[in-house]
C-alpha cells in the first residue's frame, strides 16, 4: 500500500514556488539596476559640477569662441569695416575693433572652414583661453586662385554669467606644438617705474628677443633666453617681427616687469598688434625671461 508521503505533490504548489522565485529574482534585478543607475547619476552629477565651476570652459563658452573665430578669419579685402561690425558683439568694450588685426595691406579674401575647439585652458575667475583651429580659404580677387592655410587662435574668454561671454583681450596666433602661456586675474605692475629715458637697454633686448621668437621653430625652446621652469617656444615664422611699441618697465629688487605692444606681419600683408607682459632678471650680464604671457 502506497504511503501518503509518497504521493506526488500538486502541480499548483510547484507553480506557486516557481512564481515566487521569479518574483524575487525580478525584485533583486531591479534593485541592482537601480543602484547602478543612481551611482552613474551621482558620478555624472559630480563631473558636471566640476566642469561647470568655471562657466568660461563650458560648452556655451566654447561655442561662443568658435563663433567669434569664424568672424575673425572672415574678411573681404575691399571692405575691412564690415569685419569690425561683425566682431563688435563679441568684444569687450574698449578693445580694438579689429581685435588686434590690421588688414590695410591684405590683398586676399578669407573664408574660414572647419572651425573647432582645439584646446581649452582654465584660468579661473570666470576666465579661460579657448584655442580654436580654423582652415582659411584664401582667394586672390585678381586671378581667383585659392590657397588654404590652417591657423590656431587663442581666444581669451570671460564669462559675465552662465550664458553671457565676451572676448576680453586681444586674441593671438599659436603654433600647433607650442603651449599657451596662461595668466590668472588682472595684471597690476609692482615696483618703481623706470624713466623713459633709460629704456634703451630694455628695448634693445626686447627687439632682439621678439625677432628670434617670431622666426624660431616651435619645435625648439628658447632656453638661452629664459630662466627657471619657463618653456618658451617660437612662432615658426607664422608671423614676422615688425616693431616694438608702448614699452613700460617697473623695477622691483633684481627683477623687472615689462609691458609692451609688438607689431607683427604675415605673408598676406596683415599686421597684428599683440600686448605682452614679461618679467626679466639679469644673470652674468645677460637678460633672462622669468615669465612671459600675452595680455592687455
Amino acid at each position: 500500500m502506497r504511503n501518503v508521503q509518497d504521493r506526488p505533490k500538486p502541480t499548483l504548489l510547484k507553480g506557486f514556488r516557481q512564481k515566487r522565485i521569479l518574483l524575487w529574482s525580478l525584485l533583486l534585478m531591479n534593485a541592482v539596476v537601480g543602484c547602478v543607475f543612481i551611482y552613474s547619476w551621482l558620478v555624472q552629477e559630480k563631473g558636471s559640477q566640476a566642469f561647470s565651476n568655471n562657466p568660461a570652459v563650458s560648452m556655451p563658452a566654447r561655442t561662443k569662441a568658435t563663433e567669434f573665430a569664424n568672424e575673425y578669419f572672415r574678411w573681404i579685402s575691399t571692405d575691412k569695416e564690415e569685419r569690425a561690425k561683425r566682431l563688435e558683439p563679441y568684444l569687450i568694450k574698449g578693445i580694438d575693433e579689429q581685435a588686434g588685426m590690421v588688414l590695410s595691406g591684405v590683398k586676399v579674401d578669407s573664408t574660414p572652414s572647419n572651425v573647432q575647439v582645439w584646446d581649452v585652458q582654465d584660468k579661473g575667475n570666470n576666465r579661460a583661453n579657448i584655442i580654436v583651429s580654423a582652415t582659411m580659404m584664401l582667394m586672390n580677387p585678381s586671378d581667383k586662385k585659392f590657397t588654404m592655410e590652417t591657423r590656431h587662435l587663442v581666444v581669451p574668454i570671460y564669462a559675465a554669467s552662465r550664458d553671457s561671454f565676451v572676448v576680453e583681450d586681444i586674441p593671438y596666433y599659436l603654433p600647433e606644438s607650442s603651449p599657451v602661456q596662461a595668466s590668472k586675474g588682472d595684471y597690476k605692475p609692482q615696483g618703481n617705474k623706470v624713466d623713459e629715458k633709460q629704456l634703451g637697454e630694455y628695448t634693445a633686448f626686447l627687439e632682439s628677443f621678439f625677432k628670434e621668437f617670431a622666426s624660431t621653430s616651435p619645435e625648439k625652446t628658447l632656453s638661452h633666453r629664459t630662466k627657471g621652469d619657463l618653456q618658451l617656444r617660437g612662432m615658426g615664422s607664422i608671423i614676422s617681427f615688425s616693431k616694438l611699441e608702448s614699452v613700460s618697465v617697473w623695477e622691483q629688487q633684481s627683477e623687472y616687469e615689462i609691458t609692451c605692444k609688438v607689431k607683427f606681419t604675415d605673408h598676406l600683408g596683415a599686421t597684428f598688434i599683440y600686448p605682452y607682459i614679461l618679467k626679466l632678471t639679469k644673470e652674468d650680464g645677460q637678460w633672462r625671461i622669468i615669465s612671459f604671457r600675452n595680455s592687455q
